[in-house]
């Protein structure tokens, strides 16, 4: 099933470019900072997007012309390129909002949002954990799964599933008992047997 499009009115051309098939008219230079050392270009498609971006710059301030398309404001600077003649003049009676990123670079710019200093936090050096098995105790005069469970008549591994589902933990040793223990392990696969 198709979605039904919304109906945009087909004069309203994109305002920001989406190249190659909108490419930018209008660029739109912004130097701000406190000391006017940080520099933003941005692009736009048509007249009256360039111009919202101004006028959030801008604020209640104004702004004089400078020589080279350049103006001067209170808190920035802003150069147009593209087809801007009368652009600052110009009255549009557009009903089109400015998107929130280039809003909030616009006030940024505008002196409008102080810039937050980046100060790194040192994050503590997390310990890793020593997650490897402790080393087993030497198995010398201990009775190994392999050699109960021949003595019972079945495989070592069918011992270990008895001894799994008795709920018998592998001991540190690994699966190996001295003589008593090996008694007790002997009696329960006996019992358990099929």
């Amino acid at each position: 099933m198709r979605k039904q499009r919304t109906k945009v009115d087909a004069k309203l051309n994109p305002a920001l470019p989406s190249s190659p098939k909108n490419p930018p008219t209008i660029n739109v230079w912004l130097r701000g900072g406190p000391e006017r050392d940080r520099l933003v270009i941005r692009g736009f498609r048509e007249r009256y997007a360039a111009r919202a971006f101004i006028e959030c710059a801008l604020g209640p301030h104004d702004f004089e012309r400078a020589p080279n398309n350049w103006f001067t404001s209170n808190h920035f600077n802003f150069r147009l390129l593209g087809n801007v003649k009368g652009l600052m003049e110009e009255d549009f009676d557009v009903d089109w909002e400015l998107p929130k990123d280039l809003k909030f670079i616009a006030k940024r710019y505008g002196g409008f949002i102080k810039d937050i200093e980046h100060t790194p936090v040192e994050e503590p050096i997390k310990e890793i954990e020593n997650k490897s098995k402790p080393s087993r105790i030497k198995r010398e005069g201990l009775s190994t799964i392999s050699e109960i469970a021949e003595q019972c008549g079945m495989s070592a591994r069918d011992a270990r599933k008895i001894l799994r589902s008795s709920g018998t933990s592998k001991p540190d040793t690994g699966w190996s008992w001295d003589e008593e223990g090996a008694k007790e392990i002997e009696e329960l696969l006996n019992r358990r047997k099929k």
